[in-house]
């Protein structure tokens, strides 16, 4: 790829947008890692609210940080409206991460 070819792609509004849910996706995943092997080695926490409170924190996080710099610009009324639609599916993944790893963890 050249470099101006690259230097195009990144003009344009979508492409930025992508770059900077990727970074702050990396963070979150460094973040979620982080806090999880932390509580699980150094304070003892059950996996369970060890996984809990790390996916909680990374998925703040990335949320605060994408909604002020990856797509800012939303009024507040549609960043509410947005923020219980996220509430809703991050808490699904949860959930749907604690199940995947009770099986990885305990049963495989």
């Amino acid at each position: 790829m050249s470099i101006s070819l690259t230097r195009n792609l990144v003009k344009h509004r979508a492409v930025r947008q992508f770059i900077k849910f990727c970074i702050i996706g990396l963070l979150g995943t460094v973040i979620d890692v982080g806090i999880f092997k932390l509580l699980m080695k150094y304070e003892g926490w059950s996996i369970y609210e060890a996984r809990t409170l790390s996916f909680t924190v990374a998925t703040i996080n990335s949320y605060i940080c994408n909604s002020l710099w990856t797509f800012k610009g939303l009024n507040s009324d549609a960043r509410h409206k947005q923020f219980i639609k996220f509430l809703i599916i991050s808490t699904t993944g949860l959930l749907l991460n604690l199940g995947i790893m009770t099986i990885v963890f305990f049963i495989l």
